[in-house]
């Protein structure tokens, strides 16, 4: 058996995420994948089991993202209200700066059978971010409905913002967050 070279397997999780960007999450078979990164298709096995490994792995590299994008831009140290008002800003601007990010989340989240299990299928800052929501709950602040009803509400409607902006039919308004 080939020992896993880390840099293949970042060529190939950079392969399916690009085919995914221009073609959507349909379109990744294994073999084009293989193609780009330059190898035999039999040798993308050796990296991850299957199809929908090789889509997890996306997954989870893209909601590394998004966490390391929240970490430095909500200080948890701040009041409720403010790390609030942080979280919409920073959504919006993950939005605005890594759509590309937003869009592979999303895509492999609504796969028919999607390898994502429900429990992951919220950002991986959903700990953090899911206690921020229940905080604004507890505090009156935010309606008490089930805090991922507010993170999907608040992903949908910046994502659908950001549409509009990347496809001109509104203009964007930087200021707003926080530029």
């Amino acid at each position: 058996m080939k020992k896993k070279d880390t840099h293949k397997t970042e060529q190939l999780l950079q392969a399916a995420r690009d085919i995914i960007i221009s073609d959507g999450v349909a379109a990744v078979p294994t073999t084009k994948v293989a193609k780009m990164v330059g190898i035999a298709q039999s040798n993308v096995y050796i990296y991850f089991k299957n199809k929908d490994e090789l889509l997890l792995s996306v997954f989870h590299h893209e909601q590394a993202r998004v966490k390391a994008f929240f970490d430095a831009r909500i200080d948890q140290t701040a009041d409720l209200t403010t790390r609030l008002k942080a979280y919409i800003d920073a959504m919006g601007e993950l939005a605005m700066t890594e759509w590309d990010t937003m869009t592979i989340l999303e895509q492999i989240k609504a796969m028919p059978h999607t390898p994502v299990a429900a429990e992951d299928a919220l950002p991986s800052d959903d700990q953090t971010v899911q206690a921020l929501m229940q905080d604004g709950i507890d505090a009156g602040i935010l309606k008490p409905v089930d805090p991922r009803f507010h993170m999907t509400v608040v992903f949908g409607l910046v994502r659908r913002y950001s549409d509009l902006v990347r496809n001109h039919a509104i203009q964007l308004n930087l200021r707003r967050f926080g530029r």
